[in-house]
């Protein structure tokens, strides 16, 4: 029954849904935070979060400029907050700075943070840009670091179906339903 799927490319996979999903729990702030020095004075903590908070807020309404100036408010209190470069990429990309979401992607995999989300989004920006062979390539790496995520193995199926490997976009396309 696969076989005969039609794929065609979903543009806008990650920013408004999957990543979407995770921001809303209030296990986003505690992480980015985690990292944050005991030495750190109470009222720039609470400040720190209330402006993180406030930036995901923008985020989940697709508010991408005031988002990302919330996040690099965050990065100048904060320069170690886990997970804050990411959600920038994510800005960035649907601003169509895909220039800039490439180099906050490349930061955030340099330091181990996100790294599923980050090459996911990097196989979106190969994608747009009509490249699907470094798509195919960015795709299996996320399903290889999280094999659970369904949508990493949907985007990498529709990517090598684009390069011409139908049976192996079958294969991952299989791997995304079970």
């Amino acid at each position: 029954m696969l076989r005969h799927l039609r794929l065609g490319f979903v543009g806008f996979l990650i920013a408004q849904g999957v990543w979407a999903e995770e921001a809303k729990s209030p296990e986003t702030v505690e992480r980015a935070l985690a990292n944050a020095p005991e030495s750190l004075p109470e009222d720039v903590r609470l400040r720190l979060t209330d402006t993180l908070r406030k930036a995901l807020d923008f985020h989940l309404r697709g508010e991408w400029a005031r988002a990302a100036a919330g996040y690099e408010r965050v990065l100048e209190m904060h320069p170690e907050a886990r997970g804050v470069r990411y959600q920038l990429a994510v800005c960035a990309y649907n601003q169509r700075d895909l220039t800039g979401a490439r180099r906050l992607l490349q930061d955030s995999l340099a330091r181990g943070e996100e790294v599923a989300d980050c090459y996911n989004l990097l196989g979106n920006i190969e994608a747009v840009t009509g490249n699907h062979a470094a798509a195919a390539e960015q795709f299996g790496k996320a399903a290889e670091e999280f094999p659970a995520n369904a949508q990493y193995h949907y985007n990498l199926g529709v990517a090598l179906r684009k390069i011409g490997r139908a049976d192996d976009a079958i294969l991952a396309l299989e791997k995304a339903v079970v």
